[in-house]
């Protein structure tokens, strides 16, 4: 991970039981965007009500609950899963002016 471009190597590997490996079985490359990088983008081209949706955590296991809450903090955890949502502004209608009638 490169902390200032946000470019990401991400590699998969696999050691099986008689020693033998699978080194970069799955390769992932990309640039990490951040759920502040999402929102402010959204909010740039004019998307409304940007927020996130955090995914509760099962206390007796530790993974996600299924229960979905906005939120305007995190939680330091090892994973999460959320969500940015926005609406799209609503379609601004003509406003008559300067318009003839059929």
């Amino acid at each position: 991970f490169d902390p200032v471009t946000h470019d990401l190597d991400a590699r998969i590997h696999f050691e099986f039981k008689d020693g033998t490996a699978l080194r970069d079985a799955f390769v992932y490359r990309w640039r990490l965007w951040t759920l502040p990088d999402l929102r402010e983008a959204l909010e740039a081209v004019g998307f409304e009500d940007v927020h996130v949706l955090w995914e509760g955590t099962d206390p007796r296991t530790g993974s996600g609950n299924g229960a979905w809450r906005r939120v305007e903090r995190g939680e330091a955890c090892r994973s999460f899963v959320a969500y940015v949502v926005a609406r799209k502004p609503a379609a601004r209608r003509p406003s008559g002016r300067g318009r003839r009638s059929p």
